[in-house]
């Protein structure tokens, strides 16, 4: 099947707009994220980002069935076969439904728990996620649909319009202190579930097929797995900050975090592009070579992008957290340490082949590696850098992240035999 030549190509001339307008939503929701803090207090910051370790958790129920049905709907559509890319597309879509409902009222129950509890801040923190679990479960159902560069344009169309929405839910904010950020959250949560079941490229049908969810289940446990234990490792530092310090100190890394979230969600964003038409070309007939070689090609443009954009905001943090936000001043080392850790994500576009040709077993040794070796460097450096805890753990996040992507450098071009075939 995989020695003809591919029948058809991507659309490059369109691929760089939707792209871009991708970078632009996540830049947009890290300046968001950042301009909050003039109105929000550290402690009340380290609840929220406490509460984000509570959803890191349960995305565990996901079972992969949206990691299988990313791959598995742009493949059938590659050979032409669309009743299996619709039955795919819509147990996935089923699932999500049902396992959104259930967290959510899950997530509310416990709110009210806590709130008779006499805990207020934390019972906001809780109803927040019912509203903000719902929208990033069914959000990826959408966006694993597109296919081809004009479902890419509307999505980036769609983009757009978030983050304008972003910036213009601020002043509830600024208006409200944490009520208000609690509130905005909720807001956008479902505003962008509207403006994506509006827009979102697909006509999505509520149906059930066992033998199809089972499918969907064991090819994408070994996908979940490895995206489960890289959210994991996105919350490391965090667990560690709180293992040495208290909410407060986590709330000071909550800028920190904005920035690590930006370079990673925008290099996710931008595979998540790339990934359905390297996935597609492939059940057209693309060999294994051709795919390795263009991960690294887009690995190397995005490695650019970043940096460029890491070179102009380096030299504005000061100024911004003088001005803006002097509360979190602490926190602008590890924020400037943090624009190059960042730039590693766009390494991690050369471990895309090792998903499409389900290379699961290698994809599982790198992703079970990064987390304990991010956890024992940061808890490391953090251990022989009292006075500096916050810095030392961002240079440890740094020096763990660049050891682990040389492992998996060795895994994808030295051991992995896509690399070679």
């Amino acid at each position: 099947m995989h020695d003809q030549k591919p029948e058809q190509k991507c659309e490059p001339a369109r691929l760089p707009l939707s792209s871009l307008s991708s970078l632009f939503q996540h830049f947009g929701e890290a300046v968001c994220s950042i301009a909050v803090l003039r109105w929000i207090a550290p402690a009340e910051m380290g609840i929220w980002q406490a509460a984000l370790l509570l959803y890191a958790g349960i995305t565990v129920f996901r079972l992969g069935v949206v990691n299988a049905m990313a791959r598995d709907y742009p493949f059938h559509l590659g050979e032409s076969d669309l009743p299996a890319s619709e039955a795919v597309r819509d147990v996935a879509w089923t699932y999500s439904v049902l396992l959104s409902v259930l967290i959510g009222i899950a997530f509310l129950v416990s709110s009210l728990v806590v709130y008779i509890l006499g805990d207020d801040m934390w019972s906001k923190a809780l109803a927040v996620l019912a509203t903000y679990t719902v929208a990033n479960t069914l959000i990826p159902v959408y966006e694993s649909v597109v296919r081809g560069s004009r479902d890419f344009g509307r999505l980036g169309r769609i983009q757009i319009i978030s983050t304008l929405l972003s910036f213009a839910t601020l002043p509830i904010v600024a208006r409200s202190g944490f009520d208000g950020f609690c509130l905005r959250i909720v807001v956008l949560s479902g505003i962008q579930i509207a403006i994506y079941s509006w827009g979102g490229g697909g006509s999505f049908s509520l149906r059930w097929d066992w033998g199809r969810f089972r499918h969907l289940m064991r090819s994408g446990i070994p996908l979940h797995i490895s995206n489960y234990l890289g959210l994991l490792s996105t919350s490391v530092p965090r667990i560690v900050v709180l293992i040495f310090g208290d909410l407060a100190l986590l709330g000071l890394f909550a800028p920190v975090g904005s920035i690590l979230s930006f370079g990673q969600a925008a290099c996710g964003r931008v595979k998540a592009y790339c990934y359905p038409q390297l996935s597609y070309m492939y059940g057209r007939g693309m060999s294994a070579r051709d795919i390795s070689r263009s991960a690294v090609r887009m690995s190397i443009g995005i490695f650019v992008i970043m940096l460029v954009v890491a070179c102009i905001v380096y030299p504005v943090l000061p100024l911004l957290l003088v001005e803006y936000s002097p509360a979190y001043y602490a926190s602008l080392l590890p924020m400037q340490i943090g624009l190059f850790v960042s730039l590693a994500a766009a390494i991690e576009f050369v471990l895309m082949p090792l998903v499409i040709m389900k290379q699961h077993r290698l994809l599982l040794i790198s992703s079970i590696l990064q987390p304990p070796i991010l956890f024992s460097v940061c808890a490391m450096v953090a251990l022989f850098s009292p006075d500096s805890q916050l810095t030392g753990i961002v240079w440890g996040l740094l020096t763990g992240r660049l050891l682990w992507l040389a492992i998996s450098a060795y895994l994808v071009f030295w051991r992995a035999s896509i690399a070679r075939s």
